[in-house]
């Protein structure tokens, strides 16, 4: 995964799309690691009717996300929304999104 910036928002370059979700939120959610949105795809299609989708994500600012989550939260200090939710904040590897427009996909991968 690649963040670049320097602006404010930050972006997942290389993200792959994984499925509408709660375990962190109920948002649209993204890896950063293709095998890991691999492993969900074969168990959900099987391995020789695979396909994911390579994907572009203004991240932003993000939160720890959690089960009963349906919103981001207010940042501290701020009246501003976090931007996304992730599974890990010291090094995440799933991002949650809750903005339609936050992510596009680049590529779809067959397999």
């Amino acid at each position: 995964m690649g963040l670049f910036g320097p602006s404010p928002f930050l972006g997942c370059d290389g993200c792959f799309f994984l499925f509408p979700g709660k375990a962190h939120g109920y948002g649209t959610y993204f890896a950063t690691d293709a095998s890991y949105s691999i492993r969900h795809a074969a168990l959900a299609f099987g391995i020789h009717n695979t396909c994911i989708l390579q994907c572009r994500a203004v991240v932003g600012k993000y939160t720890k996300g959690s089960q009963r989550m349906k919103t981001l939260p207010v940042r501290f200090g701020t009246t501003d929304q976090y931007d996304s939710a992730v599974d890990n904040r010291r090094n995440p590897t799933a991002y949650i999104l809750f903005n339609d427009t936050a992510a596009y996909p680049e590529y779809l991968i067959k397999f």
